[in-house]
């Protein structure tokens, strides 16, 4: 008989299958395996409305569906929008930490911070947040170190590539607006990237709905020769009113993310958030088998440039064939 073929040593072995298994529950990832599993609760956490999401959550659901997660069987999601109040964005943070949720989706800086504060132990996986490092949600790019991973909006010199791509649409540019949240975008390294190519700056400080009026007013007052938006969830919500005013006012505008161009602007130079929210479907899959999200680097996706070649038309700009040669998408 061999060394493991006693009763006596059969139940040893037994007993000793027994606490491996133990063992392994006890760290299991998010979704434990089991004969009938729950599904995984992901709450996610928008700062205005369904209109305004209703794209970008359709590109988290179906690259999680593509991932192989059925809803309703696999997980579940338990999606709350805060309507740009900051209180319900903070009272929502909170009732999903407390139900609690397996993984929370956050969209962009405020969510992320409410969810933050809500919880140091949920994984969070934030998307579209302009420099996550600088505000303290992560320790690095590399390694997040924390709870939260996910992935960034924008590059360190973004607003200077925008404003060069401009200028070689329209060389003659020389006074350009800028509507933005300074507390998000400081205006010292705007200021320094206009210098440098020798245009003078106009920043329009944008942080709720009413300065997105007082913008609209200074740039019909000022005329500049171009206006372009940093993109944030205020001024996504008041893309078509810029858009518009610039059509009005033979004003291009310039927008960030691509989504944005559904707006008519002139161009746009950014991320595509369909793009983050599918990448933050594969973040959520890692979590759910076990990666930490202090080990999951936050991503920076490429930048797209999209052109609208009819508003163009419209505003009399001829677009250069080497620009549109190295756009991303025309749209004619």
């Amino acid at each position: 008989m061999g060394t493991w073929g006693s009763p006596v040593r059969r139940a040893a072995r037994a007993l000793a299958c027994l606490l491996i298994a133990g063992l392994i529950g006890s760290a299991a990832p998010v979704h434990a395996q089991s004969s009938t599993p729950r599904p995984v609760r992901i709450g996610v956490l928008f700062p205005d409305s369904p209109a305004a999401r209703a794209s970008m959550l359709d590109a988290l659901r179906q690259s999680l569906r593509e991932l192989g997660y059925v809803e309703g069987r696999h997980l579940t999601l338990d999606i709350r929008y805060a309507e740009d109040r900051e209180d319900k964005l903070a009272a929502s943070a909170l009732e999903l930490s407390r139900e609690p949720v397996d993984i929370l989706v956050t969209a962009g800086t405020g969510p992320t911070a409410a969810a933050q504060r809500a919880t140091a132990t949920i994984p969070i996986v934030m998307v579209g947040v302009g420099d996550p490092v600088a505000r303290g949600f992560v320790a690095s790019m590399s390694r997040p170190g924390g709870n939260i991973t996910g992935s960034s909006d924008t590059l360190p010199n973004a607003a200077e590539l925008r404003f060069e791509l401009l200028k070689e649409a329209i060389p003659s540019l020389s006074r350009v607006a800028f509507i933005h949240n300074s507390a998000v975008t400081p205006t010292a390294a705007v200021e320094e990237a206009a210098h440098h190519l020798g245009l003078i700056l106009l920043p329009l400080e944008a942080r709720g709905p009413v300065d997105i009026d007082l913008a609209l007013r200074s740039v019909r007052r000022h005329r500049p020769d171009a206006v372009v938006v940093v993109p944030n969830p205020l001024t996504f919500a008041a893309r078509h009113r810029i858009a518009r005013l610039g059509l009005l006012d033979q004003v291009p505008v310039v927008f960030g993310w691509r989504e944005f161009m559904d707006a008519d602007g002139f161009m746009a130079y950014g991320a595509s958030m369909a793009t983050l929210y599918r990448r933050a479907a594969g973040q959520v899959d890692k979590i759910i088998k076990g990666a930490r999200p202090g080990e999951l680097p936050v991503e920076v996706p490429r930048f797209e440039l999209v052109i609208n070649l009819r508003t163009a038309k419209s505003l009399g700009i001829t677009v250069p064939p080497s620009l549109l040669s190295v756009a991303d998408h025309v749209i004619q």
